[in-house]
């Protein structure tokens, strides 16, 4: 399915480029013919390139594959070769804005060679969540061993413990107000009441359960996009979308509050991407019949209630473990003790309590690498080293293509072929 959908992108770059080519120089090679045939092999190795999740190396592939070609060339015919790439370029980047700082190091571009320059390294930043049964067993010294060598840089990487987090759930009466929460939980656990987050839950499937979790939005996602393709080839593009968001937010219309932010985000960020190339599509809404579902909890049963303790690590962050350690076993059986007093009714424990270490994190390496680095803080590897689970929240990275596995890879290209359709569309 996916080298179907690349064919596609790459028979729809070509239509498009071919209804605007013009003759500009009747020289061998040089043709309106020529540029717009190298265009179509040049995509193709574009796409092909992009397997190894190395978006600026891709594209520099796709630039010199034009430009090198063309370099003998009078001036008209290399503009109108940088015109198309410039247009590939910003087409792309709708889609992956990290595409948009990527440049070009093509060796033997033209009669003069090219001096290449080498990849310049930026200072990158993940946040890492590290789950752990006993945060007093994590040091920060293996935890930077372990990223340096999973992610195979040179640099040593940097690392600081920002934060603990005691995450845990309780069941309390309905009448129970987060201020009675705050305090009964503050006192128990001997912190101050603005170290305390508390929120309802919502009474509705939560994002770990089946058919709610992050994974099952972004594979819906996939499938979603897929299915808008095939309904833009009757060339009703409001009718398309709204099959498109239909999609998305009846699947998820009995998840939590959470899990269907999720969905309404990438329905929103996919219509002002799409919207950016055929504005037709801006003013299209959906008509979704049977989304939503009744509340599973009544108004005056009792309710979840997820509460987070924050502790400071950023100034002592041995301290900080030590009072993570000690918060973790009082925001057990001790608080709901304290809670059923408090709050005058029954109190139980619905999610035990867990320890979170956050960790700033610094890596110094090619842009192009981020996603590779996510995924090497992520690794068992480094979560074995410290002891723990690690894991890098997905939002904060550039939207960099994975490899083609999966369907953050269906994602990828069904987008590229939306674009082009969404062009032929919108002409």
């Amino acid at each position: 399915m996916a080298s179907c959908r690349i064919a596609v992108l790459v028979l729809l770059s070509s239509l498009v480029t071919a209804r605007t080519a013009v003759s500009t120089n009747a020289g061998e090679g040089c043709k309106s013919s020529d540029v717009t045939k190298k265009l179509t092999t040049c995509l193709q190795g574009f796409t092909a390139a992009l397997q190894g999740g190395d978006v600026c190396g891709s594209w520099s592939t796709f630039e010199c594959c034009m430009t090198k070609d063309f370099a003998s060339c009078d001036d008209t015919v290399k503009k109108s070769v940088a015109d198309k790439v410039a247009t590939q370029k910003s087409t792309f980047g709708m889609i992956n804005p990290n595409l948009k700082g990527c440049t070009a190091n093509c060796a033997g571009g033209g009669s003069s060679t090219v001096a290449v320059t080498q990849p310049t390294k930026t200072e990158q930043t993940f946040d890492a969540l590290i789950d752990l049964d006993d945060p007093t067993t994590f040091t920060v010294q293996k935890f930077i061993d372990a990223v340096k060598t999973a992610a195979g840089v040179t640099d040593v990487p940097t690392a600081v413990v920002k934060a603990f987090e005691i995450i845990v759930r309780y069941t309390v009466p309905h009448s129970a107000t987060m201020a009675q929460l705050k305090t009964a939980v503050a006192t128990s656990n001997k912190v101050q009441e603005s170290q305390i987050t508390v929120r309802e839950s919502a009474g509705r499937r939560l994002a770990n359960q089946e058919g709610c979790t992050s994974s099952d939005v972004t594979q819906k996602l996939a499938s979603c996009l897929q299915g808008f393709t095939a309904s833009l080839g009757g060339g009703n593009v409001c009718g398309a979308w709204s099959t498109f968001e239909c999609c998305m937010t009846k699947h998820f219309a009995s998840c939590d509050d959470a899990v269907k932010k999720s969905a309404a985000d990438k329905v929103a960020m996919q219509k002002s991407t799409f919207g950016t190339i055929n504005p037709n599509l801006k003013s299209c809404t959906a008509q979704c019949a049977g989304v939503g579902s009744s509340p599973t909890t009544s108004a005056s049963g009792p309710k979840d209630m997820d509460v987070t303790i924050t502790i400071d690590g950023s100034t002592d962050p041995v301290a900080a473990a030590t009072k993570a350690k000690d918060v973790k076993a009082s925001a057990g059986t001790d608080t709901v003790a304290a809670l059923k007093t408090a709050l005058g009714g029954d109190v139980t424990i619905k999610t035990q309590p867990k320890a979170k270490a956050k960790v700033e994190t610094k890596v110094k390496a090619e842009a192009s690498k981020s996603a590779q680095i996510k995924s090497a803080i992520s690794s068992n590897t480094v979560g074995k080293a410290v002891g723990g689970t690690v894991s890098v929240p997905a939002a904060q990275l550039p939207q960099l293509p994975p490899p083609a596995t999966g369907s953050a890879s269906s994602i990828f290209g069904a987008g590229l072929a939306l674009v082009m359709i969404l062009v032929q569309a919108a002409m």
